[in-house]
């Protein structure tokens, strides 16, 4: 169990309580890796209760985590607040939220100026997930729960990633191309350390959120007033949302730059328990699973959602991999302290689904020419544990199962791309290839994968002076 919970500003800056690379001994036994997890699960746990600590109308913590107030990280900047249609505006972290009109978006002037200073109001409008090489448009990256209901996503930068990214103008093309020019070499974002002035460093959160309804249960959820486009695409709807997939990327000394990756979901997401429902039954409530219908064992699962009979989609998610069974454990413990320290804390109604981390953070990337298992295990190197790790809501199209080769390692000989491998995604694996824009020998802007330091948001760039 986490030795105690706390806010951000305690939160420890690695999960590994030593001096950093020098002192990280790689695991030399079946024991050796199973504390090691130890560590990295129980920090997790400790970083989900950072994030999502309350804060006062001032931004600072609250004494209690059963306190009332929005969560720590609403006080953090969104992805859009860096990267805009505006060809003009210039990101500052004191500049107050503005979102500029974009495409297919209705007009932003409709939401009130008071909610847009309120970031404690969501203001969400992408529904698309990570794409892969079998993505077949928006409708196979777009995800509904069973009551019909898109999900929506968003992206949250702290200030470490944020102020680097502004100060060298990293939002735009040619910021980048001057970035690469002065260095010659890739971003490096700042990391965390438990003994360099205890700096949390860099991190970058990524929700998944669904509309609440009448037979949704509120209380389970950590929700949020949120504004998203009206099916006309012509007014902004005000709603409840609640937070149903949260993944936490952190940069830490002994991750050695390929960065720690956590993922929670909620935990009706895709199963409930049978001992809620009668609780919630005999109140004359029904608890369902949000993103699958167990009545319907014929539906296809991670696909793209069909219209069903009341012109609603509806996507039945499957989870390819269990959550260990150490790690459900851990849920456990952590969830009955949870309920413990604060019972009305929604916060014990979510589950770790796990945490990939380097465990040989000298261990070098396998190249393709190698081919599998390594090539894929060991793409960005560090020998990440585990090999593969998903979210069933942030990734619910990766979860492929058996696939070809070349869908893991594109860049595979092309003798073995038809290879049939059983794989679904790699954190590291997948982050590694994030690029940077530099100046190809023709003067023009190329981008380059592995620069972009595991940071896939630098390609949303626009490209203006």
């Amino acid at each position: 169990l986490p030795p105690r919970f706390t806010p951000v500003a305690e939160l420890p800056g690695d999960a590994y309580p030593f001096q950093g690379t020098a002192d990280f001994k790689p695991p030399k036994t079946a024991t050796d890796l199973i504390m090691l997890r130890a560590w990295y699960r129980t920090y997790a746990w400790q970083a989900f209760v950072a994030l999502n600590w309350p804060l006062n109308s001032n931004a600072t913590p609250r004494s209690s985590l059963a306190s009332p107030g929005p969560p720590q990280w609403t006080s953090w900047r969104e992805n859009y607040e860096l990267y805009t249609d505006n060809s003009a505006y210039v990101p500052h972290w004191s500049n107050p939220r503005q979102l500029h009109q974009r495409a297919r978006l209705p007009p932003v002037g409709r939401i009130p100026a008071a909610d847009m200073r309120d970031r404690s109001i969501r203001l969400l409008f992408d529904t698309s997930q990570a794409a892969d090489g079998t993505d077949t448009g928006p409708a196979h990256r777009t995800i509904w729960d069973q009551n019909g209901q898109k999900v929506f996503y968003e992206v949250v930068l702290n200030k470490d990633i944020f102020k680097l990214t502004a100060q060298h103008k990293l939002y735009t093309v040619a910021g980048q191309i001057e970035y690469f020019k002065k260095t010659h070499y890739g971003v490096f974002f700042s990391y965390g350390s438990c003994t360099e002035a205890r700096q949390v460093g860099s991190i970058a959160l990524k929700f998944a959120w669904k509309v609440l309804r009448d037979n949704d249960h509120p209380e389970r959820y950590l929700t949020m007033s949120a504004w998203i486009p009206a099916a006309d695409n012509v007014n902004w709807l005000r709603v409840r949302v609640g937070l149903v997939g949260m993944h936490i990327t952190q940069k830490t000394l002994t991750s050695d730059s390929r960065w720690l990756w956590s993922t929670f979901e909620h935990i009706d997401n895709l199963r409930v328990d049978d001992a809620e429902v009668v609780n919630y039954a005999k109140a004359g409530k029904a608890l369902k699973p949000s993103f699958t219908d167990p009545n319907c064992v014929t539906c296809a699962v991670n696909s793209a959602s069909p219209r069903g009979a009341d012109g609603r989609r509806r996507t039945q998610i499957h989870r390819t991999l269990a959550i260990p069974a150490s790690v459900q454990r851990l849920n456990k413990n952590v969830r009955q302290a949870l309920r413990n320290a604060a019972p009305d804390s929604p916060l014990q109604y979510y589950e770790l689904i796990g945490i990939q981390f380097a465990t040989n953070p000298q261990s070098q990337p396998t190249p393709a020419s190698s081919g599998p298992p390594q090539s894929i295990t060991n793409k960005a190197g560090g020998d990440p544990d585990p090999t593969y790790l998903t979210n069933a809501t942030l990734e619910t199209f990766l979860q492929q199962g058996n696939q070809r080769l070349e869908n893991l390692r594109p860049d595979s000989p092309a003798t073995r791309k038809d290879l049939l491998v059983f794989g679904t995604q790699s954190c590291m694996g997948c982050h590694v290839d994030a690029a940077l824009a530099v100046e190809n020998k023709q003067g023009e802007p190329q981008w380059v994968r592995g620069l972009g330091d595991f940071h896939f948001q630098f390609a949303n760039a626009l490209n203006k002076p």
